[in-house]
């Protein structure tokens, strides 16, 4: 996947306004807040820009990036929806626990995935996997 390919715009805008806030506080805020900000900045913009790969196979889903791979078991997944027009999928975990405010696990593919049927079968995986490890049905995105 593309970084930044599902908001091109926030992705670009994110980026230009967290430079112009990292500007003004390295000018003229407290010494030695660059470190830090560099790390928020990283943390809070890294998933507009850092490229993501995901496998989904019979023991979940896997994403990875540059800083490392993280699996969510089938038995974790509670929810999932499909926007097969903005080629997008969207997985969230079950339980209590689970950040509200962080967005859930996102899929994204690309046009020519989008031709070969992807999404149907996407969908029919999912429908199969989620629901036999006792989560929800599909869910509006």
């Amino acid at each position: 996947m593309r970084a930044g390919r599902a908001r091109p715009r926030a992705a670009l805008l994110g980026l230009l306004g967290w430079l112009a806030v990292t500007a003004l506080l390295v000018a003229f805020g407290p010494r030695g807040a660059a470190p830090v900000l560099a790390v928020a900045g990283i943390y809070l913009l890294g998933p507009l820009w850092i490229p993501v790969r995901y496998r989904v196979d019979e023991r979940g889903v896997e994403r990875s990036t540059a800083f490392g791979r993280r699996r969510w078991a089938w038995t974790e997944i509670g929810a999932w929806g499909i926007d097969a027009a903005r080629r997008s999928a969207w997985l969230s975990l079950k339980g209590r626990g689970t950040a509200r405010f962080l967005p859930p696990i996102l899929l994204l593919w690309e046009e020519d995935e989008a031709a070969g049927g992807f999404a149907a079968r996407l969908e029919a995986w999912l429908a199969g996997r989620v629901a036999a490890e006792g989560g929800a049905a599909k869910a509006g995105p």
